[in-house]
């Protein structure tokens, strides 16, 4: 963990992880610029939990930090290693930040029950959900 970093691995990560899950309509991969300025160019402190197995990078991590809260931006991974559960990995680990760091809160960015690719975050409890333009507790 730590700043983020922009470099030619992370960037094709990243192209790897949004072409092989369907994740875009445009066939033109990210460049380093693009990547930078989709990522890391932010307003407030930004940072970098990457993953890697033995020398290889395998997921990578983007979080917003404010004084009680973490906001996890966009992670992605080689969607080989997909049977991980990288992303809920990512998670426990950035839960784990927020404990270490004296953070109250841990914002998991939108949710989706009908997309896939977000539904996972529903196992996490308990947590808000804004329905019908009000914060509604989950706790199951």
């Amino acid at each position: 963990m730590g700043p983020p970093i922009v470099d030619r691995q992370r960037v094709r990560l990243f192209n790897l992880h949004r072409d092989l899950r369907g994740l875009t309509s445009d066939d033109s991969p990210l460049d380093k610029r693009s990547y930078e300025e989709f990522l890391i160019d932010t307003c407030c402190e930004t940072v970098e939990f990457a993953y890697s197995y033995g020398d290889q990078l395998v997921a990578v991590a983007i979080a917003d930090a404010g004084r009680e809260s973490l906001s996890a931006v966009y992670c992605f991974f080689d969607p080989t290693f997909r049977l991980l559960s990288l992303g809920t990995y990512s998670i426990l680990r950035q839960v784990a930040f927020c404990q270490q760091t004296n953070r109250r809160y841990l914002y998991l960015g939108f949710f989706i029950a009908e997309s896939p690719h977000m539904s996972y975050k529903a196992r996490f409890r308990s947590h808000e959900r804004l329905i019908g333009g009000e914060w509604t507790a989950i706790n199951r």
